[in-house]
């Protein structure tokens, strides 16, 4: 017997003694799907040509490892075996929801999932490009949330996840091009948050604490809606190439920034007023004690408005001020 018949018999099987009101075959069922598909089950049946949402649920209480689950449910050649709405599982034991829908193209619905004892949320809904609005979810163990949402074209908002833990949010939104503003994240534990919000239609950033934060290369790259920036506090530590946090911000025109510690690259960024650039001028930290030279790099134009009193300053604190 196929693949596909043995499933297409057992799923009749199984719907026969759901509608007598019992149980064991629907656990026969369960067992077989696990112990033949293991985590990538979800596609595996699509490819036996059953729909996911005609199939019986499958018991996942005792499941930790979410990861791949559904992954690329997705059938280009006949519509209704894409996974359009999210079945409900017990995932109250997961821990790893890696790539659970990932390439999910057409999903559009996500139950509000037990993941409070989930840890990696790594492109859970990666290349999800219909999904309009996240579920909320607990997170508050999470560390992992890179490429959570990447590439969801169609994203316009996110709950405000406990992002407490969290250390890598590399590309979490990257690509989200409809999502036009974030909630308060907490990031006091972010080492990671390049890409994180990179080609998205967000036009303001909150204050952010990035004092452990290591490597912010392109966060912001290509946010060309992106106006208004709050005070960043900056790890001194952070990795040089971290300088282009701000690449392709064609529209950004404040800056809060406090105390600049690290070298940054704002040649892109054409419409910043006069009063930033002194005021970001001002939070330079000063490192004339010590001989090592950081770099300001700004827009041509921008360049040339800037004061001599504010370029003599600059130079004082051993920056170089350039374009």
């Amino acid at each position: 017997m196929s693949i596909a018949e043995k499933l297409t018999t057992i799923s009749q099987n199984t719907k026969k003694v759901y509608d007598a009101g019992k149980t064991e075959i629907s656990k026969q069922w369960s067992d077989w799907v696990l112990k033949n598909f293991g985590a990538h089950w979800g596609r595996k049946i699509i490819d036996a040509g059953l729909s996911l949402e005609e199939i019986p649920e499958v018991d996942t209480s005792s499941y930790t490892n979410f990861s791949n689950v559904f992954y690329n449910c997705t059938n280009i050649s006949d519509s209704t075996k894409n996974l359009i709405n999210a079945p409900m599982l017990d995932t109250s034991n997961g821990t790893n929801f890696n790539s659970m829908f990932y390439s999910c193209y057409f999903l559009k619905t996500v139950p509000e999932y037990d993941t409070s004892k989930g840890t990696n949320f790594s492109y859970m809904f990666g290349n999800c490009y219909q999904l309009e609005t996240a579920p909320m979810l607990d997170t508050s163990n999470g560390t992992d949330f890179s490429g959570m949402f990447y590439c969801c074209d169609a994203l316009t908002e996110v709950p405000e996840y406990n992002t407490s833990k969290g250390t890598d949010f590399s590309s979490m939104f990257e690509y989200c091009m409809s999502l036009k503003s974030f909630p308060d994240f907490d990031f006091s534990n972010a080492i990671d948050l390049g890409y994180a919000f990179a080609g998205t239609a967000i036009t303001s950033v909150p204050d952010l604490n990035l004092s452990k934060c290591t490597q912010f290369y392109c966060t912001f790259e290509n946010c060309n809606k992106l106006t208004t920036v709050g005070d960043i506090v900056f790890n001194p530590n952070a990795n040089s190439m971290s300088q282009h946090m701000f690449s392709g911000c064609s529209a950004l025109t404040e800056l809060g920034i406090k105390e600049l510690p690290i070298s940054l690259n704002l040649s892109s960024c054409s419409n910043l007023t006069e009063s930033c650039v002194s005021n970001l001028i001002e939070a330079l930290v000063d490192y004339s004690a010590s001989g090592t030279t950081h770099y300001l790099t700004l827009n041509l134009t921008v360049f040339n408005s800037v004061s001599d009193d504010d370029k003599a300053k600059a130079e004082a604190k051993n920056w170089s001020l350039g374009y």
